[in-house]
């Protein structure tokens, strides 16, 4: 039996996986410590291939036709749906796009090509990696693989020119047959992510599952591998969270109602009322990728399995649940007494300083996050049509209700607000009724807070 040699992890506890043929079927094998190995040679009875010979060559081939021929068998033809009539409409038409991308993927796993995986530090991304890892576990334990998978919980919505750095060297760590793969979920579609696009897509693989308005100059759309619900006819209540449970389950069926549920409920989606479970999930996500030290993770970066240990423990996850609850009602009783009313026409927008009431206990809840709970709850208290505007530090971040969301339209709103302030504003961006910018070191941060107000009242004046 041959075997082919398709990646070496180095440094301490050096490891090799092999890839061979038996009986016509793929089989996987990590050995340890293979120092005389090299990518691309071919090992048999006794053999030991040089991968620029011919006979390795060819045998290497077949071996990689088989591996093509095998993953082709593992994608479901059949679309997963969860019988909500307008998410499952958006996943029918995007499902036959996962191919790729899903091939891709389980290409990397088998052949133990370093995958990397960034999820954006909220309830949204970070239950759409918890879904990932579920599927990528699965397949894993069905077929013996050895997958070298490192996990990274991204506190932004940006992918710069810096997170391709970091990478690569992390890539650099291998050697393998193949490109290594980036899995991106849940970042925005800013410019600002173009210059890392651009230092990173020679060398890697890259799959890319959002759901944020396409700004007009994301480079991120002309990936082959660019997968936005707002390209099917949809929009960003079909969250990246959810497009990434949709995706897993295009090669492995693992139970995802759950982080479904908190995708749709953490991200405000307009489809969270109808799912029955997630409640909690949605909670306690937001809670410990605010904050990792809650759970003693002193580095700040959380990996799908550690979410896990605490979603799978009754006790700990009650914990986690009441622990979230009661924080985020004492930062709203202090915020309902600090916040400011002001009128636009027949409604009213919200706004809040969060440095006088944010508690120094712990980072949760963050400001933008907040500021999602802030308008639920002025709306719950006897609001309507609220607005709400919370600002900390550099920061400015903005929700708008429902039934409003349209005419406000928040992005337009940050749009506007970079064509007058351009030096005065990093970076922004989000959806229709939620969205955030950054003001610069050298932006007037009062200044450009007073102009969105005056913005957003001139539009809700109107209606």
């Amino acid at each position: 039996m041959e075997e082919l040699v398709t990646s070496i992890k180095h440094g301490s506890g050096n490891s090799t996986i092999l890839l061979s043929l038996y009986e016509k079927k793929i089989r996987v094998r990590e050995v340890k410590e293979a120092l005389l190995l090299k990518t691309g040679m071919v090992m048999g009875e006794g053999t030991l291939l040089p991968s620029e010979s011919a006979e390795a060559k060819l045998a290497a081939n077949e071996i990689l036709l088989k591996l093509d021929s095998s993953i082709k068998e593992i994608f479901k033809t059949t679309p997963y749906l969860t019988y909500i009539k307008e998410l499952d409409t958006t996943t029918s038409k995007l499902w036959n796009h996962f191919r790729k991308p899903v091939e891709i993927l389980l290409r990397k796993l088998i052949l133990g090509v370093p995958v990397i995986i960034r999820f954006h530090n909220d309830a949204d991304g970070s239950s759409g990696a918890v879904a990932l890892n579920r599927s990528i576990k699965g397949i894993s334990e069905k077929m013996g693989l050895k997958p070298n998978i490192i996990w990274i919980m991204h506190r932004s919505v940006m992918y710069t020119k810096t997170d391709a750095e970091w990478d690569t060297l992390i890539a650099n760590n291998f050697s393998a047959i193949e490109k290594p793969l980036l899995l991106i979920t849940d970042f925005g579609t800013s410019e600002n992510s173009n210059n890392g696009i651009e230092a990173l897509r020679k060398n890697f693989d890259i799959i890319w599952l959002d759901h944020h308005p396409i700004e007009e100059n994301f480079t991120g759309m002309t990936l082959e591998n660019y997968i936005n619900p707002w390209n099917f006819g949809s929009g960003s209540d079909y969250t990246a969270g959810y497009l990434t449970c949709a995706f897993a389950h295009a090669f492995h069926d693992s139970d995802t109602k759950d982080m479904e549920g908190a995708s749709l409920i953490g991200d405000s989606s307009i489809y969270g009322f109808q799912v029955s479970t997630g409640r909690e999930e949605a909670a306690i996500l937001d809670l410990i990728t605010s904050d990792p030290t809650i759970i003693s993770k002193a580095d700040g970066n959380l990996v799908p399995s550690e979410i896990e240990s605490i979603l799978s423990d009754k006790k700990k996850k009650s914990e986690f649940f009441n622990y979230a609850k009661v924080k985020l009602d004492e930062v709203l009783d202090r915020a309902f007494l600090q916040m400011k009313h002001l009128k636009a026409g027949r409604h009213e927008i919200i706004v809040l300083d969060y440095s006088e009431i944010r508690s120094e206990e712990t980072k949760y809840p963050l400001p933008g996050r907040f500021a999602s709970k802030l308008l639920t709850e002025a709306d719950r208290r006897g609001g309507k049509h609220y607005m709400a505007i919370v600002h900390y530090n550099q920061f400015i971040s903005m929700r708008a209700a429902g039934d409003v969301s349209d005419a406000v339209n928040i992005p337009e709103i940050i749009k506007k607000m970079k064509e007058i302030y351009s030096s005065g504003i990093d970076s922004g961006g989000g959806h229709k009724n939620a969205a955030s910018i950054k003001v610069s070191t050298y932006g007037d941060k009062k200044e450009i807070l007073r102009s969105i107000i005056d913005e957003a009242r001139a539009r809700l004046a109107i209606l």
